[in-house]
């Protein structure tokens, strides 16, 4: 008897973690190859200016779906940007990947921060952007630079 208690024990918690992790739903196209070599975290409210950069506001939207808003920016290459990331209630990251799956830009949003970063715009492409833990979710976007 005790291990029918067990065997119905382990298939609740693993349905559990199933369901948690979005068991169920299909991936993205986006396949990143290779873990972030560096991820760039902020604090909260730090502030990088330049005169000469211009701003962008990313907002993580949680509700009524992980997203990011606006999903698709575009940006001069070689130009700087100071991007001001708005996260929501849970861990998000803003990640720039290459069309080969590689990573260009990492960059961690802890629970309800505001954090801006200054970004140098890549090369001219289109870029996949995700968030590695939301993109399962479909949190993604794309960033075009002329």
């Amino acid at each position: 008897m005790k291990r029918n208690g067990l065997i119905w024990l382990v298939t609740g918690a693993s349905m559990a973690l199933v369901m948690a992790c979005g068991g169920g739903e299909s991936a993205t196209s986006v396949t990143p190859t290779e873990v972030p070599t560096q991820a760039v975290e902020t604090s909260s409210g730090t502030t990088t200016g330049s005169s000469a950069a211009a701003d962008i506001t990313i907002v993580m939207e949680e509700v009524p779906a992980m997203a990011y808003i606006p999903a698709n920016i575009t940006m001069e290459a070689g130009k700087t940007y100071n991007i001001k990331l708005v996260g929501g209630s849970e861990f998000h990251t803003w990640t720039i990947v290459d069309s080969s799956g590689g990573y260009v830009e990492n960059f961690s949003v802890n629970p309800s921060t505001e954090d801006t970063i200054q970004l140098t715009a890549p090369s001219t492409g289109t870029y996949d952007i995700i968030c590695l833990p939301h993109q399962v979710n479909n949190m993604i976007g794309k960033l075009v630079v002329n």
